[in-house]
Parts: C-alpha cells; sequence; structure tokens
C-alpha cells in the first residue's frame, strides 16, 4: 500500500526521527544548519535570521522537502543551500 500526503503517513514515514540525533553543521551568528540522523534516515534543518541572502553547507542533501531555497552544487561536488533572507528549508538526504 502507497503512502499520500496524508497525516498518518508523515507520521509513519517520520516515525524514526523521535530517535534521531542532532548534529550542528555550521552556526553563525544569523545562520544555522542542523542534521538529524538515525541510521541511514536524515534531514537538514537549514534557517537563516539575516537580512540579506546566506549559502550554508548541505552534506548530502538532495531535495528540499519544506521551506524555500535552492541546492547548489560546488566546483568540489560539495552541495550548498541557497536561503533567501530570513529563509528555512528542511532538506532530505
Amino acid at each position: 500500500m502507497g503512502c499520500d500526503a496524508t497525516y498518518a503517513c508523515t507520521v509513519v514515514l517520520l516515525s524514526w526521527l523521535h530517535r534521531a540525533r542532532t548534529r550542528k553543521v555550521h552556526l553563525t551568528n544569523a545562520q544555522l544548519m542542523l542534521t538529524m540522523a538515525e541510521g541511514p534516515e536524515r534531514l537538514h534543518l537549514a534557517l537563516n535570521l539575516a537580512d540579506v541572502p546566506a549559502l550554508l553547507p548541505a552534506p548530502d542533501a538532495q531535495l528540499i522537502e519544506a521551506g524555500g531555497g535552492e541546492l547548489v552544487v560546488g566546483d568540489d561536488n560539495a552541495v550548498w543551500v541557497s536561503l533567501a533572507p530570513h529563509g528555512w528549508a528542511i532538506l532530505s538526504a
């Protein structure tokens, strides 16, 4: 049985999140990138509190699940997320 965008499916798909460990990836006065991981499951939370756009490291991020922003791959294949002023994003790996 497949899952659609209902609340019940979201709870099942993210049931690992309450056991996840949170790790700080990037922190400044105005930006924050956290990774929540449990086994192979992983989510990133990116926040930009600044009045200007920001580029934050987003290791192994593949998709923006919620919020806004744009994934950018650098010349060295590093993944970054570009956030608007006061922007946020939840990214999946």
